[in-house]
């Protein structure tokens, strides 16, 4: 709701200029690419750990961290990732960042913007440090690289395309792929 009141009210911004128009033609091979090695990826991943490990392991390679999967949660990782963190991430913090710091960084010899860097780090904190039930501050270096790299990838769909849809279709391809990576590892198990 924050997202969309900045959009309404932040003289100058435009639904276009934060991402929603049509995408670069090309960049959908890459979105294609990245869901089906996300798959790939996920599966053998979570094969080994089951195989080498115990049945339990699979969570460490999936979003889920819980055995309840509903239709209600299909549905939310269907939409809900894509509108509230690609808006919020790659869609008005990118925009306004590449505003307030214009200058390009040179990082392994490619130059990228300060909103895919600032971005890309807020994205990967805010998403994997957290406070438990008794309040005491928690996170995982792990999750937080993991989670970093992913979202970089979302940076790099959306500065190539300069469109927030692929990386909205990526976003919720991936949800969806840990989601559904489980039940395709019983199967082949079985």
């Amino acid at each position: 709701m924050i997202g969309l009141a900045t959009i309404a009210l932040w003289p100058g911004m435009t639904w276009e200029s934060i991402g929603f128009k049509m995408p670069k033609r090309e960049s959908w091979k890459d979105t294609i690419q990245f869901l089906f090695n996300a798959v790939i990826i996920l599966l053998v991943a979570s094969i080994v750990l089951i195989v080498f490990f115990d049945q339990s392991a699979i969570d460490l390679t999936l979003d889920q961290r819980s055995a309840t999967r509903t239709f209600e949660t299909f549905l939310y990782y269907l939409v809900v990732p894509a509108l509230e963190e690609e808006l919020v991430f790659r869609g008005l913090l990118w925009i306004l960042i590449a505003k307030a710091l214009p200058r390009k960084e040179n990082i392994t010899g490619k130059n990228y913007n300060w909103n895919f860097i600032v971005t890309t780090f807020m994205f990967a904190t805010i998403h994997d440090i957290l406070f438990d039930a008794q309040l005491n501050f928690v996170f995982d270096p792990l999750m937080i690289i993991l989670t970093g790299l992913g979202g970089a990838y979302f940076g790099i769909i959306r500065e190539k395309s300069d469109s927030l849809f692929p990386s909205m279709i990526m976003h919720n391809g991936f949800h969806l792929v840990t989601f559904l990576v489980p039940g395709l590892v019983q199967l082949l198990l079985t």
